[in-house]
């Protein structure tokens, strides 16, 4: 199975921000409602976040193993990192594409 891999900056308030590589384990479409009650309610329950949580971990090489939910209507995505997952903090929240 191919992985979309790239680098990015997952940390928060720093002065200075390193890159890390970014592995995308798994995709998920949501379709309808399902994404924005996502995007709005980020500190709620998630069963994908649940069923997929071994999927979600920060590997030997410090590369960060993460899901992309992506809205089917409007391109929009989530990347849901593994720190946020692991702990239950409020999930970090990267839209890169807006309409």
């Amino acid at each position: 199975m191919k992985k979309l891999k790239f680098n990015s900056m997952l940390n928060h308030k720093q002065s200075e921000y390193k890159t890390r590589e970014i592995i995308v384990e798994k995709v998920i479409t949501l379709y309808g409602k399902s994404f924005s009650y996502l995007k709005n309610h980020t500190m709620n329950d998630n069963p994908y976040i649940t069923e997929n949580r071994d999927l979600l971990y920060t590997d030997s090489n410090d590369a960060a193993h993460c899901l992309l939910m992506v809205d089917y209507d409007s391109g929009d995505d989530i990347w849901w990192k593994p720190r946020a997952a692991a702990t239950l903090e409020n999930h970090s929240l990267f839209q890169t594409k807006e309409h």
